[in-house]
């Protein structure tokens, strides 16, 4: 019924059943049982969900289960997304015509590499669960890369090992380094560098992982693994 509802205001199917979820755990998480009948959206959430929230609590990623050991798997991302845009525009003149420019390194216009759509990546994890995956932890590369994202799915006393040869960065973040001479460190502080989700999950289902994100139509790398020690990532 919520994702029938948000339809008609022209919401996409996959995008309402993620505000719904998210909208519905919001509404448990804060105890608003109470104001749920008050509110249009939290009543469609509570009657849309009221059969299913067994299923999906058994499902939730907290990172609490996170050790050493565990493997770290990154989704490909489409280039830049939504973020660092900021430092973009300070590297590249943003005209008609640089953003016109076709350029063989990136195979594309300027313009068309910098604007191409942000992947979501519900229906990759969708299929990952279908495949009997337990995902452990899980972090979307958005503003501020590896640095700021990927510690804050993992507990205390793991510390993350993402290898930078693991996977071909995408020839966008090259250009916008190059240019811009910006340090690498500052790159992978504040772009995603080619991985749009780096998930953590038990070595023995490395190859189920694999095969569900080339299932859902993406591209998966063996980035790294998790260590013991303090809470954080090295990329190296």
């Amino acid at each position: 019924m919520c994702s029938v509802f948000l339809q008609l205001l022209r919401i996409d199917d996959v995008l309402a059943k993620c505000i719904c979820f998210y909208l519905y755990i919001r509404c448990c998480f804060n105890k608003l049982y109470s104001e749920c009948d008050e509110n249009l959206y939290g009543w469609y959430i509570c009657d849309w969900f009221s059969d299913q929230l067994s299923e999906y609590i058994c499902w939730l990623i907290t990172g609490k289960d996170i050790k050493a050991g565990d493997t770290l798997i990154g989704i490909a991302s489409s280039g830049v997304h939504s973020n660092g845009f900021s430092l973009v525009r300070s590297v590249f003149t943003i005209t008609e015509e640089s953003l016109n420019t076709y350029y063989d390194s990136l195979g594309k216009t300027l313009g068309e590499a910098l604007l191409a759509p942000t992947k979501i990546y519900v229906k990759t994890l969708k299929e990952i669960k279908n495949a009997g995956v337990r995902i452990k932890g899980c972090s979307h590369i958005t503003g501020g890369g590896f640095y700021e994202n990927v510690p804050r799915m993992l507990p205390e006393g793991a510390h993350a090992v993402i290898k930078k040869d693991s996977y071909e960065v995408p020839p966008i973040f090259k250009m916008l380094q190059n240019d811009g001479e910006i340090e690498e460190k500052m790159m992978y502080n504040t772009f995603n560098m080619g991985i749009g989700m780096v998930l953590a999950v038990d070595s023995a289902d490395v190859d189920k992982v694999l095969a569900a994100v080339k299932a859902a139509g993406e591209t998966g790398y063996v980035i790294g693994e998790v260590k013991a020690g303090e809470k954080g990532v090295t990329v190296c």
